[in-house]
């Protein structure tokens, strides 16, 4: 790369005082010339690479490579051990739901088989049959305007 500063350049030293008079400079400076340097670069040759380095990056690589199938054997187990439990699960909420569902129509069958042709004789037999799951509780009213709290 070449590198060069722009200075003035004077061809006889009339010239050189009449521009240091004009651009107000001091005698005593110095007027810089044009420089210019070029570096030419080397170009470094490539080291060669030995057999014993070459044999040291295929074990290298060899090894990195059964640690990758290891790794990806483990994934594939984890991922296939993670989808069995999943599964698993599935299969009993599913059986849990079926029992749920035929638990109702065996006691549906149940009031349909005992219904007589009384009318109140089913609501009833029903009700007994039929216990309630879940009692709910009465929350206490809340005030409906804003509290205010004397300190």
């Amino acid at each position: 790369m070449a590198k060069s500063k722009k200075t003035l350049v004077s061809q006889s030293p009339k010239d050189e005082t009449l521009e240091i008079l004009e651009n107000g400079m001091e005698a005593d400076e110095e007027i810089e010339t044009v420089e210019k340097t070029d570096s030419i670069q080397a170009v470094k040759p490539k080291k060669r690479v030995s057999e014993a380095q070459v044999e040291k990056g295929r074990q290298n690589l060899e090894k990195g490579r059964l640690i990758k199938a290891e790794n990806d054997k483990k994934r594939r187990e984890e991922a296939e051990r993670i989808a069995l439990e999943e599964k698993k699960l599935k299969e009993e909420r599913l059986i849990k739901k079926a029992i749920a569902v035929k638990k109702k129509q065996i006691k549906k069958q149940a009031i349909l088989d005992e219904i007589s042709d009384d009318d109140d004789a089913p609501i009833q037999k029903e009700k007994e049959i039929v216990k309630p799951k879940m009692v709910i509780k009465e929350e206490p009213e809340k005030p409906k305007g804003p509290i205010i709290r004397f300190v």
